[in-house]
């Protein structure tokens, strides 16, 4: 008969690794980014910035990119089990890390603000310190943070720069 602490132990074990597991903070310019042939990360880039392959597009925005910045590092900080390592502000960028739920295994989040003529976008770029599989963990944080930040930069007035609304209330394109 095995006991519950038995039972228990490989998990402990496993938290006990990843809680103990470093992250690669190490800044990175994304715009030239190589990707591993791992499966676990994902990108996130404006059309013809990247020299990787993105499985996002992320969107033109009306704001400036040190506003841009300032939201992307609250709406990135306000998320669970997630820490602002480091910045480097030559290329506007910021990383962060944040651990599994389960394990606390680490995967390094690097966010980077462009600018675009008169606007401003960002590439997300999202990668497991651990493991050779994510099960899609990267992506849907890619995913889900990108929409969080557009959402935070269209409330500060920073609208998509595809699409501007005129005072009749039509969206018409830029």
């Amino acid at each position: 008969m095995t006991t519950a602490y038995q039972r228990l132990a490989p998990i402990m074990i496993f938290a006990f690794i990843g809680g103990g597991c470093s992250a690669d903070t190490t800044p990175t310019d994304l715009r030239t980014l190589e990707r591993a042939s791992s499966p676990n990360d994902a990108l996130a880039c404006p059309p013809a910035i990247c020299s990787a392959k993105a499985e996002m597009e992320s969107p033109p925005l009306a704001i400036e990119a040190e506003q841009l910045r300032e939201i992307v590092r609250d709406v990135i900080t306000a998320q669970a089990r997630t820490e602002f390592v480091g910045e480097e502000r030559d290329i506007g960028q910021l990383i962060f890390v944040q651990r599994s739920r389960l394990f606390g295994f680490p995967d390094t989040i690097r966010i980077q603000t462009v600018d675009l003529e008169s606007n401003a976008s960002l590439i997300i770029y999202s990668r497991s310190n651990v493991g050779f599989w994510d099960l899609g963990v990267n992506r849907r944080r890619v995913h889900s943070w990108l929409a969080e930040i557009e959402s935070a930069a269209r409330a500060a007035g920073g609208d998509s720069a595809e699409t501007q609304t005129s005072a009749g209330g039509t969206s018409m394109p830029q």
